[in-house]
């Protein structure tokens, strides 16, 4: 997503003949960066339990009760419990080597849990 906002951004740029311009170029695909990288998270947690960095682990996340991947809602959820263990200074992250469960606050938040297959 990075790669792509570089070119968009680069071939944008060639472009802009004010500040204005520029100013709003650069919010409207900052905007577009992260609808994008949201829906790859979402899209990748809730249909295919996996994102590609998971999937090269074999890893996939499911839902607690079900043992299916985690619903749109719970995948949010857990994107929620990301961002939280970024304000606690990823803390969250390290309680996967801590627990008995191998769960992170993210997972505890969105009451899920990842599988190696």
């Amino acid at each position: 997503m990075a790669i792509i906002n570089v070119i968009a951004m680069g071939i944008v740029m060639r472009n802009v003949r004010s500040m204005g311009m520029y100013t709003f170029a650069s919010i409207f695909l900052m905007l577009i960066f992260i609808a994008l990288s949201l829906a790859y998270i979402l899209i990748g947690w809730s249909r295919y339990g996996t994102t590609i960095g998971k999937k090269i682990f074999g890893l996939y996340v499911v839902d607690d009760q079900t043992g299916r991947y985690p619903t749109m809602g719970k995948a949010f959820l857990r994107l929620v419990g990301y961002i939280v263990n970024g304000f606690t200074f990823y803390i969250g992250f390290l309680m996967i080597a801590f627990t008995a469960d191998k769960r992170g606050l993210h997972d505890m938040i969105a009451k899920t849990h990842v599988i190696k297959r």
